[in-house]
């Protein structure tokens, strides 16, 4: 029955307790330094950051990146957070054996009233690059659930009369694999030349092919009981979708200045949108009350207080579209000081309209062991932190980044995680 699933979607997006959080793209370099990458991306790397700095692939010497090809072996990077739940959290409320009521209501009174945020994002790029020209692809997988801490109040302390939790909440979820070609070549002008050596632009489109993309809105959702009867309700949208296709563009500039300083501008995802073509979206309201519960008399009585629309048709859903700004400063032949801005368009997805800024470094120990460290302050997260390392071969580089969001350590409330492998030749 459809209020079936329309209610089991309900319980299921409200109890999720896993933390998942997600940013707008993510490398290993990228994770170690915290987010600030957009000048220090070359190759595959730069696509999704700033096209145009796959300019730069003749005048590299200072990034020890010689090669004028490159191959980005399929790699994998991951971002689980939320904005409560940190390893503190759980240890101060299930680390104590028996949990009294008080202990009970004051983990939910922790939650935030208005929503409970859950996100997660997965990539696995890989990609090819060759001279001024680089061409990626792989999985991106994006997920978000807001959700009021209703659901758990009523698995911890049950259903009590004369009582009403609310279950409002939201959720999404997308895959796309995108397709991204992209050019960056060095160009003279007489007024940006009176102030940089080398000027640098870029552009990359996007075939974005989505696989699936699933949205939930609870709204008005409530859980009322008294000594005489029990009382659901809630309005619904579900929508449902596959197939879809969609196009985005990025544009980027990039200069240097002197043999330290290399600058970066870009706009990504401009005009990204995603239309899925084969698409359900299932309305419904349940006004749902029993004074007697007989559980046989269930089906009839949630047919007779519930109302369904299911209608198919095209939906479109936004390719989060951002900002990115920032410098590269070659301080020492082996110490490089990096910053990023990156500024998102919309709140949608794993995106934020509230700015965050990066700052990072990179020492090489040897020629062949950099090792990476960054923070970033604003955005989703508020704070977060990044080290990682790379193993840097003659003909392959081996890199590793690992960052915490909102905390540190015990105090944390999400991890990234990036491996990624590169052959130059």
């Amino acid at each position: 029955m459809k209020i079936r699933a329309i209610l089991f979607t309900v319980a299921f997006s409200s109890a999720g307790v896993y933390p998942l959080y997600g940013q707008s793209n993510f490398t290993a370099r990228s994770v170690s330094l915290a987010g600030a990458f957009s000048s220090y991306a070359r190759g595959v790397d730069a696509l999704g950051w700033n096209p145009a700095n796959l300019g730069f692939w003749s005048q590299d010497e200072a990034l020890g990146e010689k090669g004028t090809r490159s191959v980005k072996l399929p790699s994998v990077a991951f971002d689980l957070g939320n904005n409560t739940i940190t390893p503190n959290w759980i240890s101060d409320y299930f680390g104590v054996g028996f949990m009294d009521d008080d202990l009970k209501n004051q983990m939910i009174n922790s939650l935030p009233d208005n929503n409970w945020i859950l996100l997660q994002a997965l990539r696995v790029p890989f990609g090819l690059a060759v001279n001024n020209f680089a061409i990626s692809t792989g999985l991106e997988i994006n997920g978000r659930i807001a959700s009021h801490p209703g659901m758990l109040e009523l698995i911890f302390n049950g259903l009590r009369f004369d009582n009403s939790l609310s279950l409002d909440g939201t959720g999404e979820f997308e895959a796309v694999i995108p397709v991204t070609i992209g050019y960056g070549k060095e160009f003279y002008s007489i007024f940006l030349n009176k102030y940089f050596d080398r000027v640098y632009l870029g552009g990359a489109v996007k075939y974005l092919n989505g696989l699936n993309r699933i949205s939930t809105k609870f709204s008005n959702s409530t859980l009322s009981t008294s000594k005489e009867s029990i009382n659901i309700q809630t309005t619904t949208t579900l929508t449902s979708a596959v197939s879809g296709t969609g196009f985005a563009l990025d544009l980027g500039f990039a200069a240097r200045s002197g043999e330290k300083l290399y600058l970066s501008i870009s706009v990504n995802n401009l005009f990204g949108k995603i239309n899925w073509t084969d698409s359900d979206i299932m309305s419904g309201s349940v006004n749902f009350t029993v004074d007697e519960l007989n559980i046989t008399e269930l089906d009839s009585l949630f047919e007779e207080s519930n109302t369904t629309d299911e209608t198919t048709g095209n939906v479109n859903s936004a390719y989060p579209g951002y900002l990115l700004a920032g410098f590269h400063y070659q301080y020492r032949p082996n110490v490089s000081l990096h910053s990023t801005l990156l500024q998102g368009f919309s709140d949608e997805m794993n995106m934020s309209t509230t700015p965050r800024l990066s700052l990072g470094s990179e020492v090489n120990a040897t020629k062949w062991l950099p090792i990476r460290f960054g923070i970033s302050v604003g955005g989703l997260e508020d704070f977060r932190w990044g080290a990682g390392f790379g193993l840097n071969f003659s003909k392959f580089h081996l890199d590793f980044g690992i960052s915490e969001s909102g905390g540190m350590l015990s105090s944390a409330k999400g991890i990234s995680i990036a491996l990624e492998h590169t052959f130059y030749f």
